[in-house]
């Protein structure tokens, strides 16, 4: 573990102008030739090995072979359930290990959720709106670990937006400036994936994602005061796109 968080603060030090979301990102385009990884496919089954080959369609992985002992199989994405590779030294991160949810070191809950491995994990999911014609993919899990209500994926399309930022503590300050993207693809209580944007949080986060929560409800008095005169009843905080990870975090913590 001592060997993982100061392998994710150099990380986080040395990419300071780039992180962004929960986990360390990746192209699906730098897989190929990772020398550990692992296939776990419908039936249950995993087969662990290195990745050998990796076929794209449009930049997206639709085929996988993996390299076990002797033997090379291939795995097409509609057999794939999960995919994890651990990528070579020399694989583009598109940020640091860590995300902007991590406020302070010693937030133990949170360290105890780092993955250790190393995996960046893929899994297969059925993409929205596109009628009667089913499409899968595989997508990056960006909050593994505490994925139990809500589990947010990487978008293809995103594209980065705003900012966010991070100070592990009072005594080791480092601000990480990063970017938001614009759009993930998020499941909640095992729901249907969908298609997740500012507004939508914005709007119904507090509701759809977070069961009014008691974590969630506005805290300053003036703002409380104001409300009541309007004739709310509860009241609940202002949600911001660039505080996602942090709350939804949070709500892992405090409210599941």
């Amino acid at each position: 573990m001592k060997k993982t968080l100061c392998c994710l603060l150099a990380g986080l030090l040395s990419f300071s102008t780039s992180a962004q979301f929960f986990q360390q990102q990746i192209q699906q385009l730098n897989i190929n030739g990772a020398e550990k990884g692992y296939v776990v496919i419908d039936t249950g089954d995993t087969i662990s090995g290195t990745i050998s080959r990796v076929w794209y369609q449009d930049s997206l992985i639709s085929q996988v072979r993996i390299k076990s002992g002797e033997d090379r199989l291939d795995f097409p994405i509609e057999n794939i359930k999960r995919l994890a590779v651990i990528p070579d030294d020399f694989a583009p991160m598109e940020e640091a290990a860590l995300g902007p949810v991590l406020r302070s070191i010693k937030n133990k809950k949170f360290i105890e959720l780092l993955p250790e491995d190393g995996y960046v994990i893929f899994e297969r999911i059925r993409i929205p709106n596109t009628g009667r014609q089913e499409i899968f993919r595989l997508a990056q899990v960006l909050n593994p670990g505490w994925d139990t209500k809500v589990r947010v994926y990487k978008h293809p399309e995103g594209i980065s937006t705003g900012s966010t930022s991070v100070g592990l503590n009072e005594n080791f300050m480092v601000t990480t400036e990063g970017l938001m993207e614009n759009i993930y693809y998020i499941s909640v209580d095992g729901d249907p994936i969908i298609e997740f944007r500012d507004f939508q949080y914005r709007n119904k986060g507090i509701e759809r994602i977070y069961n009014y929560c008691a974590e969630f409800k506005e805290t300053d008095a003036k703002k409380i005061k104001k409300a009541k005169k309007k004739g709310d009843g509860e009241v609940w905080r202002k949600l911001k796109w660039k505080e996602f990870p942090e709350d939804l975090f949070l709500h892992f913590q405090k409210c599941l």
